[in-house]
């Protein structure tokens, strides 16, 4: 009997723990927006997000001719032990500026984001994810290079 309860505990808790997890894509977005990265994260309602540079940031490899600036983080409510905390829909940007010479339609960035939820009670475990956003939206990106094949003839 008591075998049979520790299994359907298991069970049960199992289920929860697999069916309550955000799916990542649901949760993040990324795009550029004039000369900024921003990132776009959606708390589900009764969680919250703890600013810490470990679990919740948005970087980006470097790239010859672009400079980064810090990472900007939305403000929050600090909680009785100090951490700030976040609910609803927030967003990182990181503002960028590039070179003169350098060709927009080549330029595609490699942006790490991450996060970490939590309950009242508990964290559900950290999300890193990766991305590959161009500079230039696919069809500026057809048009600048129709342009220079255009100008070459």
């Amino acid at each position: 009997m008591k075998k049979k309860f520790f299994l359907l505990t298991m069970l049960l808790v199992s289920s929860i723990y697999l069916f309550g997890l955000t799916e990542a894509k649901d949760v993040v977005s990324v795009k550029v927006v004039n000369d900024t990265l921003e990132a776009t994260f959606v708390i589900p309602e009764e969680m919250h997000l703890t600013i810490q540079e470990d679990y919740f940031y948005l970087d980006v490899d470097p790239i010859e001719g672009i400079t980064f600036a810090e990472t900007v983080y939305p403000d929050g409510e600090a909680d009785e032990d100090g951490y700030i905390n976040l609910h609803g829909t927030v967003k990182l940007t990181k503002k960028f500026t590039l070179v003169d010479s350098i060709n927009k339609a080549n330029v595609t960035f490699k942006v790490y984001t991450g996060y970490q939820f939590c309950h009242s009670s508990y964290c559900e475990p950290p999300v890193d994810l990766e991305y590959l956003i161009p500079l230039l939206p696919i069809k500026a990106k057809q048009d600048s290079t129709k342009s220079q094949e255009e100008m070459e003839l």
